[in-house]
């Protein structure tokens, strides 16, 4: 996301403080959207523009007290309320690093919230599970009475019991292999 953000309409770039200094929202709280009707809020408890949104300056995010933050500084706003995944992110066990993978290296970058999460949805949809593998190389399974895979028909278990593949029915008479 740029910074300031902007949109293009009608072919022209446009900033939120070209229409928001002009129109002024008699409702910053919480008055019904007559544009950015896109925008579907769900975001937990956070129901409302000026939750994030400074209301005096649209392109300025605003912290709990009061301070406002430009949108390239988007972390520290969501640290706010979601500390425990912004640990995460700043030790780079949540988000993405492109480029390096050493610590304030100049070609390590790190995505910040925005640029992986809509700010105003950020919950991803659930991921639909894939089948399990099913590969040649695992051959058939085949249950054994007990409820787990034969031994003997498990071609893993063959090749770890020394059982020569070409003879399927040679009976197993120890653990060992040859």
């Amino acid at each position: 996301m740029a910074d300031p953000p902007h949109i293009t309409i009608d072919g022209v770039p446009q900033n939120c403080n070209g229409c928001h200094q002009i129109f002024h929202s008699n409702s910053p709280a919480g008055a019904t959207l007559n544009y950015h009707q896109e925008i579907r809020l769900q975001h937990g408890l956070n129901n409302r523009c000026v939750n994030c949104h400074d209301s005096q300056n649209r392109e300025r995010l605003t912290l709990r007290d009061g301070a406002t933050v430009s949108f390239a500084e988007t972390p520290q706003l969501c640290a706010q309320c979601h500390g425990t995944v912004f640990r995460d992110w700043e030790r780079g066990t949540h988000g993405k690093t492109l480029g390096s993978w050493i610590t304030n290296s100049d070609a390590q970058r790190r995505l910040s919230c925005t640029e992986c999460h809509n700010p105003h949805a950020p919950r991803y949809e659930p991921y639909k599970l894939l089948s399990g593998p099913n590969t040649l190389r695992m051959g058939e399974q085949v249950a054994s009475p007990t409820g787990g895979v034969r031994d003997e028909q498990s071609p893993l278990q063959r090749w770890l019991r020394g059982i020569d593949p070409k003879q399927r029915d040679h009976p197993i008479t120890n653990g060992a292999r040859p």
